[in-house]
């Protein structure tokens, strides 16, 4: 499992926030202006669309304004990403009248018009493929539904190449709506042999944060050869409110990371700082990766087990 560290901002509390000095591995996002600590070509970046976070007032880009947004964000950061993601149309996120979002799916008739989109949006990143080398495509795919996902999954492999990346989208809801996680490990199930048949070798999933989902993942796509990926702010998000990632998998916080509230809001500066246990919990899930790919590493079905490259 590769863990594709979010960062948003520059500073966490006042102080320097720089994941990049623990990890190779970054998500930066469009909308947010951040800079890097470290030279750009020592860093693998995930650069999303900003689809998630245009939700809010359902201000929508076209696919060529959204693609012209992410470049633009490079030039002005410096970097140039190795996965680039496609504008899809998220599925489990309602905006309100007051503009704010509620983790709910949407209807069924809204979702057929979504998953149209996110096919077209990557239709039109796969035909801008060449423009855009040396990036890699991260082809975005949702649904309400088992059997809507894997029709948006089956249309999406058909403007896919083995270099590309397929993106789970729609399932962050599942760290606050666990009744998803049945309907993540169906799609998964079909989704692995689907891409395995069509070359490719790598899934993205999309704000997953839920660790006992993630190890299941990464346990199931070993089988396959494929590598799975993952980004999240949550170890952040939590290390705020005081919270520290814990083996003990009967306390799971909101984000569905397996997190133990070890302070409180008195305790805060006084006996400890979020960006020092943000900077720490990152490390100790990359800590945690390093070790369950030793012990399940990729498999290859004619040479047995291989290591990841």
């Amino acid at each position: 499992m590769e863990y594709y560290v979010s960062k948003n901002h520059d500073r966490l509390n006042e102080r320097v926030f720089a994941p990049e000095t623990l990890t190779d591995k970054l998500c930066l996002n469009p909308k947010y202006r951040v800079t890097l600590n470290r030279p750009s070509e020592q860093v693998n970046i995930l650069l999303d669309s900003g689809a998630f976070q245009d939700i809010k007032q359902e201000q929508r880009l076209t696919f060529h304004e959204a693609l012209d947004r992410q470049l633009e964000y490079e030039k002005q950061v410096g970097f140039v990403s190795k996965f680039l993601v496609s504008y899809d149309r998220i599925v489990d996120e309602s905006p309100t009248v007051q503009g704010k979002r509620l983790k709910r799916r949407v209807s069924k008739g809204k979702s057929e018009r979504y998953v149209e989109e996110t096919i077209n949006a990557a239709k039109f990143l796969s035909d801008s493929r060449r423009e855009l080398k040396p990036r890699r495509l991260i082809l975005s795919n949702q649904g309400v539904t088992p059997d809507q996902y894997i029709d948006c999954v089956k249309e999406v492999l058909r403007i896919s190449e083995p270099d590309d990346v397929i993106g789970l989208g729609g399932f962050c809801i599942i760290g606050q709506v666990p009744k998803f996680t049945d309907d993540y490990f169906q799609v998964l199930k079909k989704v692995l042999p689907l891409a395995k048949r069509n070359g490719i070798r790598r899934v993205h999933m999309f704000g997953v944060g839920v660790f006992k989902v993630l190890v299941k993942t990464h346990v199931m796509c070993q089988k396959y050869g494929i590598v799975p990926s993952y980004d999240t702010s949550s170890l952040e998000f939590n290390a705020v409110f005081g919270k520290v990632l814990s083996p003990d998998v009967e306390n799971i916080g909101p984000a569905g990371i397996h997190l133990r509230k070890v302070f409180t809001k008195e305790d805060k500066y006084e006996l400890y700082h979020p960006r020092d246990w943000a900077m720490l919990n990152i490390q100790m899930a990359n800590f945690f990766w390093e070790k369950l790919n030793d012990l399940y590493p990729l498999q290859d079905e004619n040479n047995g087990y291989r290591p990841i490259s």
